[in-house]
């Protein structure tokens, strides 16, 4: 086999790339979106920095509960784009998001937030419902073969 041969699997360095950032801008996204519904319905008469030690108090229990979520859904898609390796790039897509999320924290001047407890938990479940995902999608092709 050949480099330019053309039925040499791929890997899709693009798409891992886009989930690693998409796992991080929906989980900003949804968590501003929170913030600003829930300043508008229930307390629109409090000043900015009430929101903004709001958005801070809730930011770790919300990423605790839809980092995983996010996590599952982007594993298991990235894992059926994948036409080959799936498996490969489940985890490529793991060590990119661990890469560029504690790059994006630390360039931003929370370099202190890293070792906090909270940071470390979420990350550990996003890479959870990252793995899960895919193994869910690898599963399912193992089983349809099965039968």
């Amino acid at each position: 086999m050949t480099i330019s041969d053309t039925t040499a699997p791929r890997f899709h360095w693009g798409m891992v790339i886009l989930a690693a950032f998409a796992i991080i801008m929906m989980m900003i996204v949804t968590h501003s979106l929170f913030v600003a519904a829930y300043s508008y319905f229930t307390m629109p008469d409090k000043g900015e920095g009430f929101y903004i030690e709001f958005a801070r108090e809730t930011s770790t229990a919300f990423a605790v509960i839809l980092g995983p979520i996010i996590g599952y859904v982007v594993g298991h898609t990235v894992a059926g784009q994948s036409k080959s390796r799936p498996l490969m790039h489940i985890l490529t897509t793991c060590f990119l998001y661990l890469v560029v999320n504690f790059a994006m924290v630390y360039l931003s001047g929370n370099g202190a937030l890293i070792s906090t407890s909270g940071f470390l938990v979420v990350q550990i479940l996003v890479l959870i419902g990252i793995i899960s995902g895919g193994a869910t999608y690898i599963s399912s092709l193992q089983t349809e073969e099965d039968y």
